[in-house]
């Protein structure tokens, strides 16, 4: 099962992180995080924290996983074009509470119109 987890802490959704592998059972996993750059900042300076979520979440690639990390000005249409790219089977995200806002958008939306 080729599988699409969106992190944004990798400490907080190890968990997720973990169902993840299971359900994609060495198939295709993709490890997905966003650095979401605010308007009047450019996207290079996000350069250095991308680089380091990358270095957090490659304990985690492995045969069949992969990680990928991207800087965007909006994080949920940067997951939503990823996910038309990979065309999972499943999206597993983490969340917390009602009206969580998940990279500029809330479970809500998301559970509305999801983007697989």
């Amino acid at each position: 099962m080729r599988c699409v987890v969106v992190v944004t802490d990798p400490e907080r959704d190890r968990g997720v992180v973990d169902v993840a592998t299971a359900l994609a059972g060495g198939d295709d996993l993709t490890i997905a995080a966003v650095i979401e750059v605010p308007e009047g900042s450019t996207l290079a300076s996000a350069q250095p924290d991308a680089r380091a979520l990358r270095r957090a979440l490659r304990p985690f690639e492995g045969p069949g996983v992969r990680v990928h990390v991207t800087v965007a000005r909006r994080g949920w249409a940067a997951v939503t074009e990823l996910v038309a790219k990979e065309r999972p089977d499943l999206l597993l995200l983490g969340w917390r509470r009602p009206g969580w806002d998940v990279l500029g958008t809330t479970i809500e939306q998301v559970l509305r119109e999801p983007p697989c």
